[in-house]
């Protein structure tokens, strides 16, 4: 199978990552993959992951702004590569619809809530080609419930971003390093979220759930010289780690608490 997956930029970030792990898995086993980025290289280490396993990028030069020229460029790369599934995330297809109409089978992903992706025409246009054939996928639940609350109509699927947990094994030693340096005792359950520091991330929903009475009743009560289980979020954004927890969260447990 040919697969060509279309996304604004490869620049670090969740939507880039899943390409990335997807279109290398994809190679791997046996397809013939390719990725087009919109914009040109930022250098991160997303696009040498993906030259290293032999996947072509194609960078189309796009300038910031609504830029027409992504479609004929857009086109170009898919008649010389001849797809047969065309997967598209965040607001590209604005760009992809016309370029690639009728050649092949087209995917989208729905990577945020979906009053949250594209702006009110793309959202317009995206209800059509959801109803004409363009196949919606939503990463969670959460996603699902706003595509159906948005466009009238449930995603086709529903795929959570995948992870090779084998990358995340720690190294020997590792866990009571990272437990030193942050002052946590070495039997305290601990949890950990890594990610950005934003309201659609939904960390008061972290917090108050560690702060309940159920997870409270839910753990044995620590022996002496045990800790409560705690909670660390690692990230940056627009709740800085200095106003975390959130100000609207009602609730700020003890063991909870950000680091960058």
């Amino acid at each position: 199978m040919r697969v060509l997956q279309v996304i604004p930029n490869l620049a670090v970030g969740g939507a880039e990552r899943v390409v990335s792990l997807l279109a290398r898995h994809l190679r791997r086993s046996g397809h013939d993959v390719a990725v087009v980025s919109l914009y040109d290289p930022s250098g991160s280490w997303i696009e040498t992951g993906l030259r290293s396993d032999g996947v072509p990028v194609h960078f189309l030069g796009k300038h910031p702004g609504l830029d027409l020229r992504m479609i004929p460029r857009i086109a170009r790369v898919v008649a010389r590569f001849r797809p047969d599934v065309l997967h598209t995330h965040l607001y590209v297809l604005k760009y992809v619809l016309p370029a690639a109409a009728g050649r092949c089978r087209v995917v989208h992903t729905v990577h945020n809530l979906a009053e949250l992706e594209v702006e009110r025409l793309s959202r317009i246009l995206q209800a059509i080609a959801f109803r004409a054939g363009v196949v919606p996928v939503a990463i969670g639940d959460a996603v699902a419930e706003s595509m159906h609350r948005l466009y009238r109509l449930p995603p086709r699927h529903r795929i959570p971003n995948g992870i090779p947990v084998s990358d995340y094994a720690p190294p020997p030693g590792a866990r009571e390093e990272v437990r030193a340096s942050l002052g946590i005792p070495a039997g305290a359950p601990v949890f950990v979220a890594v990610g950005r520091l934003e309201p659609q991330k939904n960390s008061k929903s972290l917090i108050e759930a560690f702060a309940s009475e159920r997870l409270r009743h839910s753990n044995r009560r620590p022996a002496r010289g045990e800790s409560e289980i705690g909670c660390i979020s690692s990230g940056s954004g627009p709740t800085s780690p200095a106003c975390w927890p959130p100000p609207t969260c009602s609730c700020s447990p003890p063991a909870t608490r950000a680091i960058r």
